[in-house]
């Protein structure tokens, strides 16, 4: 179901990609400073786009959690363990045992490869790491499995659909890659979201596009007057306003 936000940024990047296309060009990933929903990350999944976007957190304003099951990891043994994966505001856990109890420790991602279908879509995973700290089994150490970004037909098909796309995130914002792609908010947005909240009811009390530009200059001027009035009374240094 396109609706929202993230299907028109879905269908904004879909055309960049046709672009990009003319020129034997190709992205990679998007970006999106948002939430998006999981139908908008499998639709950019399936495209072969890696999307770099936020988790939303559950209705009680908590990281949002899902039991991805049993996964198969490869033990530097060489033998096999099968253990429980949950995903924990993108990132996925396994639960080791301490004095204290079940103690949740994240996985580190290795490497996230997509082959191509024959459909022309795309198949994403990605292989992560159980890492080698105090709190970890020595037999568990840099055990390693591979775990599909993609939502499952068996997930998508349950009456009360919990895609993992809902919360398990290709690059979660721990990720050491996450911060290079995700950058920080833009200034101009920012400003923006601040004029809006002194607005009252958050809406402009203005009509035309020459209006509203003469008004947000003059919130400008307002917040520029402001900020050095301040500056002045904390420095006590009024030269600035010839007094």
């Amino acid at each position: 179901k396109k609706t929202g936000g993230g299907a028109v940024f879905c269908d904004l990047v879909g055309a960049v990609q046709a672009e990009l296309s003319n020129f034997n060009l190709e992205a990679f990933a998007a970006t999106y400073d948002m939430a998006l929903h999981a139908a908008d990350q499998d639709r950019l999944l399936n495209s072969g786009l890696i999307p770099v976007a936020k988790v939303r957190r559950n209705k009680n304003g908590e990281l949002a959690q899902l039991n991805l099951g049993p996964h198969r990891f490869k033990l530097a043994s060489g033998t096999d363990e099968k253990l429980v994966v949950i995903v924990v505001d993108g990132t996925p856990h396994i639960e080791v045992a301490s004095t204290t109890g079940l103690i949740p420790v994240a996985l580190e991602r290795l490497q996230t490869k997509r082959r191509r279908r024959k459909d022309g879509t795309y198949n994403v995973f990605s292989r992560w790491q159980i890492p080698d700290r105090a709190e970890v089994p020595q037999s568990l150490a840099k055990a390693e499995t591979r775990i599909a970004n993609q939502s499952t037909r068996e997930e998508l098909s349950r009456s009360s659909p919990r895609p993992r796309t809902r919360t398990l995130r290709t690059i979660p914002s721990g990720d050491p890659a996450y911060r290079e792609l995700f950058g920080t908010r833009e200034s101009t947005e920012s400003m923006h979201q601040h004029w809006k909240a002194s607005l009252m009811n958050k809406r402009a009390r203005t009509v035309g596009a020459a209006r509203l530009r003469h008004a947000f200059h003059c919130y400008q001027m307002a917040v520029n007057i402001t900020t050095l009035l301040r500056h002045a009374e904390r420095t006590s240094n009024f030269d600035m306003f010839g007094a």
